[in-house]
């Protein structure tokens, strides 16, 4: 065999070899795109179920309004008008969570942070969970740490509080108490700590909590439902931004809800 003819050969097993190479980085990537597909698929088809079941309830309480709001009693087109407010503030909170999923999915990470005081940040949070706590005649309370300061994303941020003390709310009896609270790390971050003295978590489901693929809900203290997309997006973000998040819960005694953000001095 002449030399040319080996190095044909030789040449030849390198074209192999990174063809080799290359398909099985495309079945790697493959794998992982459908993957994804498949995670954002379910996402989708549960956001569908989570919009259509209080959209039909709307319609039906609105078409009870339509056709007997003259003779129905006062205290009854106040109740309905209050479930429709409840189902509207339900879906408004879904959506801003489809917002958060999407951006998520598109950029993968945050560079627009902004230093903030934490404990006005989460005062400003709270503002749009006062009618959900006073409905629900729960206490929600502030005891961040007035001096401290956070460099984050807000918006995103915002949405993890907003879906901590919201899923708190809903998993608390009439009466109760739900807090938000911080801590220094000592390592650059600032724990951030959201508490209820709900009814707790049984130790078998809190793994599937914030689980993308099949996410684990149930009803809330007044009947309330969800399908648990709100912890399945807090736990995105905070994993984008490289934090985990941390449960703590006892059946019949509440949870804790824990995640760090970067410190700003």
């Amino acid at each position: 065999m002449g030399f040319l003819s080996v190095s044909i050969i030789i040449i030849l097993l390198a074209l192999v070899g990174l063809l080799t190479a290359k398909v099985s980085h495309l079945s790697r990537e493959n794998r992982k795109q459908r993957q994804r597909f498949t995670v954002q698929d379910q996402f989708y088809v549960l956001v569908a179920h989570e919009v259509k079941n209080p959209l039909q309830a709307q319609i039906l309480i609105l078409k009870n309004l339509k056709d007997s709001f003259d003779t129905l009693p006062k205290e009854t087109v106040k109740r309905h008008i209050t479930e429709i407010y409840r189902s509207s503030s339900s879906i408004a909170q879904l959506l801003d969570n489809i917002f958060s999923f999407r951006q998520l999915n598109t950029m993968g990470s945050f560079d627009d942070l902004t230093r903030s005081n934490l404990r006005d940040f989460v005062d400003d949070t709270f503002i749009v969970l006062k009618d959900q706590s006073t409905i629900k005649e729960v206490e929600i309370r502030n005891d961040v740490d007035p001096g401290c300061f956070v460099l984050i994303d807000r918006n995103m941020i915002a949405t993890v509080i907003r879906n901590l003390v919201s899923n708190a709310i809903k998993f608390s009896k009439k009466g109760g108490l739900v807090t938000v609270d911080s801590r220094d790390t000592g390592d650059g971050s600032v724990k951030i700590m959201v508490s209820d003295r709900g009814i707790g978590i049984p130790p078998e489901n809190i793994p599937r909590l914030c689980s993308a693929k099949e996410p684990y809900t149930t009803k809330g203290t007044a009947g309330e439902t969800g399908c648990g997309l709100g912890l399945v997006v807090a736990k995105q973000i905070v994993e984008a931004y490289g934090g985990t998040v941390d449960i703590i819960s006892k059946v019949g005694e509440g949870s804790t809800f824990c995640f760090t953000v970067k410190k700003d001095s």
